[in-house]
């Protein structure tokens, strides 16, 4: 078996990857369907170049199958316009973000959000029903959304009637022991601000920067 494996040609992990999620794709796998979609959306490493009709269509009929998270990537398709479409449609691009959060994508969950927020297709915006969106895609496990859901308890108005710092903390907290950066940068602020986020402690504040350096470098 040795002698077979010594014949293979050796292959960059990129390609690997490729293979992986090609075969996985072949067998149903959405998940696989979406990276390999995004792997000719890229381009290289994976592919010699994009390829970004391909992806479009992987996208399609992921969505078709009923894969949430594909209707998130067709709206950021139309979103975009070129290279998948000839120009970008807003209009279509929320109708599948509706879709996707119909079939509980946090991904598409978080960008309705931010329609929201922003007050795109001609909408003015609205903060409430952006809160609660962003909370949405919280609850699924989405660390950027649970950020989000911190920054606008932080806030108070106009997300909510008044601002709630000690959740705001909690939020960060979460998201940090998720793995976010971010959320460790905010947590670190929290903790050098302390009152009325949380009890005051520089030295842990500094300790949670010196990790984040570690990590840069």
């Amino acid at each position: 078996m040795e002698h077979f494996i010594s014949e293979l040609p050796e292959m960059p992990q990129a390609q690997i990857q490729k293979l992986l999620h090609k075969v996985r794709a072949l067998n149903g796998d959405q998940d696989a369907l979406i990276k390999l979609a995004q792997m000719y959306a890229v381009g290289k490493p994976y592919f010699s170049q994009a390829y970004p009709q391909r992806a479009l269509y992987i996208y399609q009929l992921a969505a078709k199958a009923g894969c949430a998270d594909a209707w998130y990537y067709l709206a950021l398709c139309y979103e975009q316009g070129q290279p998948f479409f000839v120009e970008p449609d807003l209009k279509r691009a929320r109708n599948c973000l509706d879709q996707s959060t119909l079939l509980g994508s946090k991904l598409g969950w978080y960008h309705l959000a931010e329609y929201l927020e922003f007050g795109l297709l001609d909408k003015a915006p609205d903060f409430t029903a952006a809160y609660r969106a962003y909370r949405k895609a919280a609850q699924m496990g989405l660390t950027d959304a649970i950020i989000r859901v911190g920054e606008c308890l932080e806030q108070g108005a106009p997300y909510i009637s008044h601002s709630r710092p000690k959740a705001a903390y909690r939020h960060y907290c979460r998201a940090m022991h998720m793995g976010n950066k971010m959320a460790k940068e905010k947590v670190a602020s929290c903790l050098e601000i302390g009152h009325p986020f949380c009890e005051p402690s520089e030295s842990l504040a500094l300790s949670l920067r010196q990790t984040l350096r570690k990590k840069a470098i």
